[in-house]
């Protein structure tokens, strides 16, 4: 028995490396994608804790996580290996999420083997959230993590007497980080975690009065330290940048249309979207894919075969209802709570707001495929079958994770030639600026770098700031041409707000960026060339003279493709 324990689990072994097979591109992306930029913009322009408190980014959140994300961003800003730890922590996550949600779905169901290793496989592969390049949302992941390593210890607190009090512990500090200092709705796993309780203790021998006495008790410590994290966001009225973001409605709840979207969202749309592109797959994207289908189909025919003459790998049928009611668990709660703030899950950024629904779909689409592979479980012949479908879809899947990446790879690809363009044509800048940009980017992201002022506005501010001090990182300020528009195209002066209070403009003042095929054409360059655009006051004007010689950047090196 003990040799038997000290053995690899080699499916174990295989979820580890269908996850580097889908993530491990991330190590060689070293830029910032979308929101993350607003994050370290705040960073640089503080020079303490409260200095980044205090430009709002924390306004609707806890004061924990504000700090948490203080020391995640401050990285960047002291330290030449942020990258480098950003990525490990990606990659490290992506890979320990399905490992712990597979060894607590096997302990869990006994005889389900095969069930836990094709939901940690869904796990992997049918990603609803796209925004794996977005460092800003490594926290919602690693609050995910957490979450699955909870229900992990609760497991293995409630079956080993003599390290009882240790993992319960451990499992009492993961729900406190993750919900008090990640991501709050991790709450609505709550309900899941009753009846985890309940069903090992009905695996046990309880009933009655008594199951549902020990199951209270159990519980009740995790609810003692979430209550009162739910009773400060109960009372606690939102306030600053965000707060119509965040507003609660019923009405929400019973918007169809977003439900829609959603359903259209959990049925592969992802998918769809990705393969739409699958000819601009990156080689490496392709060979990965493939390698994925002949490994699988080589580790599934040998394994399968053995395993069909153990009855360890069939579970009976309260054990599989007991795994869909705990997907449904998983699954509901936060999409209701979601539901509830109008924050449903979609393509692009939105996509985000699903990484907290990904245990409970996994449980799902594992649980539909498992009882799709039942069916060929009758002969060899069949299973060699079974081994071939399910090869293509993890190759399919891996292949649709690559092409993820590539986007990633492509926006940080488009936005160093736009940087090189930029300082090329501006070897010094104004000692302060005001930038209007219009700036296509033809990336395969739904949503992009280069459509948010704040995304420009830290790297130009990294590029040309000639000191260190945070009082003066800010000096160059960025107005989308989308915003202008949105705002009536104003030319007389006006106010926005930003993270950092009002921001006053004087049109007059602009200086125009238009960006197209990787030339950058400045104020009435742009005239000569697009006489019809709608800014045409504003850039009829000359270069700007800018008479700056002899300046250092000592922050240059922080952009990697600036050269």
């Amino acid at each position: 028995m003990d040799r038997e324990r000290r053995q690899i689990d080699p499916f174990l072994i295989f979820i580890v490396a269908l996850s580097l097979f889908s993530f491990g591109r991330l190590f060689g992306i070293r830029d910032i994608i979308w929101d993350d930029n607003c994050w370290l913009l705040s960073a640089y322009a503080s020079s303490n804790l409260k200095d980044f408190l205090n430009t709002g980014l924390a306004e609707l959140r806890r004061i924990p996580q504000g700090a948490f994300l203080y020391y995640f961003f401050i990285l960047h800003k002291i330290s030449g290996f942020a990258y480098l730890i950003w990525n490990t922590l990606a990659v490290a996550i992506q890979v320990f999420s399905p490992v712990l949600l597979y060894l607590f779905l096997k302990k869990l169901f006994r005889g389900g083997l095969l069930l836990a290793f094709l939901i940690s496989v869904f796990l992997i592969l049918c990603l609803l959230d796209t925004t794996l390049i977005c460092y800003q949302h490594l926290p919602y992941r690693l609050a995910l993590l957490f979450s699955i390593g909870s229900f992990y210890f609760m497991y293995e607190a409630m079956n080993y007497g003599p390290r009882r009090p240790v993992f319960f512990m451990i499992s009492y500090i993961l729900s406190a980080c993750a919900s008090y200092t990640l991501l709050e709705s991790v709450v609505s796993f709550e309900p899941a975690r009753i009846f985890v309780i309940a069903y090992v203790l009905r695996q046990g021998g309880a009933s009655g009065k008594s199951l549902l006495k020990k199951t209270v008790t159990n519980w009740l410590p995790f609810f003692f330290i979430l209550t009162p994290l739910i009773i400060y966001k109960s009372v606690f009225k939102p306030y600053g940048l965000y707060a119509h973001e965040y507003s609660m409605s019923l009405d929400y709840l019973i918007n169809f249309k977003n439900y829609l979207l959603l359903i259209k969202h959990l049925l592969f749309w992802n998918w769809l979207f990705m393969l739409k592109h699958i000819l601009r797959a990156s080689f490496i994207s392709w060979f990965l894919g493939i390698f994925a289908v002949s490994l699988s189909f080589y580790f599934l025919s040998s394994r399968l075969q053995m395993l069909r003459k153990e009855t360890d790998v069939i579970l009976d049928g309260k054990a599989f209802k007991g795994c869909v009611l705990l997907g449904l668990l998983f699954l509901f709660p936060p999409l209701i709570m979601y539901a509830l703030v109008n924050r449903f899950a979609s393509f692009g950024m939105n996509s985000r707001h699903a990484i907290i629904l990904e245990p409970g779909y996994a449980i799902i689409g594992g649980s539909i495929a498992y009882l799709l592979y039942l069916s060929f479980f009758s002969s060899p012949s069949r299973i060699r079958w079974a081994a071939v479908i399910v090869s293509l879809w993890i190759g399919l899947g891996v292949l649709v994770n690559n092409i993820a990446l590539d986007m990633g790879f492509y926006a940080a690809s488009y936005q160093g030639k736009f940087w090189r363009a930029f300082t090329a044509r501006f070897p010094a800048l104004p000692a302060k600026a005001v930038f209007l940009t219009d700036i296509y980017d033809d990336s395969l992201l739904y949503d992009t770098d280069f459509h948010v002022f704040y995304a420009i506005e830290l790297p130009l501010n990294i590029l040309y700031a000639t000191s260190k001090d945070a009082d003066k990182f800010r000096e160059y300020k960025v107005y989308n041409i989308s915003e202008w528009m949105k705002e009536g195209m104003p030319t007389a002066p006006f106010s926005r707000p930003s993270h950092y209070g009002r921001d006053f403009f004087d049109p007059k003042e602009f200086i125009v960026i238009n960006y197209r095929n990787n030339e950058l054409l400045v104020n009435r360059e742009i005239l000569k060339k697009y006489p019809d655009v709608p800014y045409r006051s504003l850039a009829d004007k000359d270069f700007p003279k800018i008479e700056r010689k002899g300046l250092s950047y000592p922050l240059r090196y922080k952009l990697h493709d600036s050269s």
